[in-house]
């Protein structure tokens, strides 16, 4: 039986990404491990992550940075900012969960392009696999229309996630009202 990690990374083709493409993958690797992990409502457990073969997660003081990934002694670490809050935690956690799982084809799906540098492409992929993972569409508009949960900062508590988080993934999905144009 394959990795939860192994699973995610079959559902990306090798070869460059158009923005679209990387988008649509990362949702549904975003799916596929909540499918595989047995994950069917908010909020993420980040404990799940940890849980995963070869991989540790460390929580350490940084300045500059929020997180990253590192592969030693055969294991995968990700490092988190534990002086940032718990929901910039868990929405970093699961951005670097996608850059360890686009890991071995990260320099083949994202290319410079008229869009920007391949670096960037990667950092929305894996914002955008965070945001997926931690708010999933289906679990988010359940909430929003069916339980009637309309305000952002009453959905971040429940989902565990920062409110800026939780706005993003508003507009994302088009849950934001329009400002009106005066």
């Amino acid at each position: 039986m394959r990795s939860a990690v192994a699973e995610c990374r079959l559902l990306c083709p090798r070869r460059p990404l158009a923005p679209w493409e990387s988008r649509s993958i990362a949702e549904r690797q975003a799916h596929r491990l909540l499918s595989q992990l047995g994950i069917t409502e908010p909020p993420f457990p980040v404990e799940a992550v940890a849980a995963l073969p070869r991989v540790d997660v460390y929580y350490l003081p940084a300045r500059h940075l929020s997180g990253a990934i590192r592969w030693r002694r055969g294991k995968w670490r990700i490092l988190i900012n534990s002086n940032d809050s718990r929901g910039r935690q868990v929405f970093s956690l699961a951005h670097e969960l996608k850059h360890l799982i686009d890991h071995p084809t990260r320099e083949t799906i994202y290319r410079d392009s008229r869009f920007g540098p391949a670096e960037a492409a990667a950092e929305r992929a894996a914002d955008y696999f965070a945001a997926c993972l931690t708010m999933p569409r289906p679990w988010l508009k359940r909430c929003f229309y069916d339980e009637g949960f309309r305000d952002p900062q009453v959905l971040a508590r429940r989902f565990r996630v920062s409110p800026p988080a939780m706005r993003y993934r508003f507009d994302q999905l088009g849950l934001l009202e329009p400002k009106a144009v005066r």
